[in-house]
């Protein structure tokens, strides 16, 4: 049975999230007061953390998960802000979004694959002729997440909500299962709140 994902899903699944960890958990995430601040200031300019604990339990778990690929934490927050935001924004997990980031480019912004895919979600160039401007930077972070998750919400809408399949477009692998196992496997590791059946993470296409 395929994976689906509606809007409805999605949404509740950005909610539940925080029911897994207190806000004392979180803070250990952090690392020191600087760090700390940083995740406090990023949670409160963010309009996406309708509630500022919840976001910033939400912020400082990922930032725990993803310090090993950025290292520098004024980076690496604005990373996990802009994807919450954007991955919102289309209706989207934002664990999801983080799964695709991680695949594409181990969050590497400045990624550029042997076929010219750009950035964070690997975008390639064609698509500023078709969701933007010819003299958009994809490297750029905010512009290739938000790029990145127009590019995915398309495909998830064209597949009817099938997951799987949507993963697949977004990686041009259409026919095989590989890429969206992987990326769904890393979903599950950045969602705490997704169920255990081997649904998600064994695709059925």
């Amino acid at each position: 049975m395929p994976v689906r994902l509606t809007a409805k899903i999605a949404v509740l699944l950005s909610c539940l999230w925080v029911t897994q960890y207190s806000f004392a958990e979180s803070s250990y995430s952090l690392r020191g007061p600087i760090e700390a601040s940083l995740a406090y200031e990023t949670v409160i300019r963010t309009p996406s953390f309708n509630d500022h604990n919840d976001g910033h339990m939400w912020i400082a778990e990922m930032s725990k998960m993803t310090r090993r690929y950025v290292r520098d934490p004024a980076q690496r927050l604005r990373i996990l802000a802009l994807a919450h935001k954007h991955a919102l924004g289309n209706q989207l997990p934002p664990g999801l979004v983080l799964a695709i980031i991680e695949t594409e480019s181990s969050f590497n912004s400045r990624a550029t694959s042997r076929v010219g895919a750009r950035g964070l979600m690997q975008v390639m160039p064609f698509w500023r002729d078709v969701l933007g401007h010819s003299s958009d930077n994809l490297y750029q972070t905010e512009t290739n997440i938000r790029y990145g998750c127009k590019i995915f919400k398309r495909y998830l809408d064209r597949e009817d909500g099938d997951v799987s399949r949507a993963l697949a477009r977004y990686n041009g692998s259409v026919g095989t299962i590989k890429y969206a196992n992987k990326v769904i496997k890393k979903w599950r590791r950045f969602d705490a709140t997704l169920p255990l059946d081997s649904d998600l993470v064994l695709a059925q296409r």
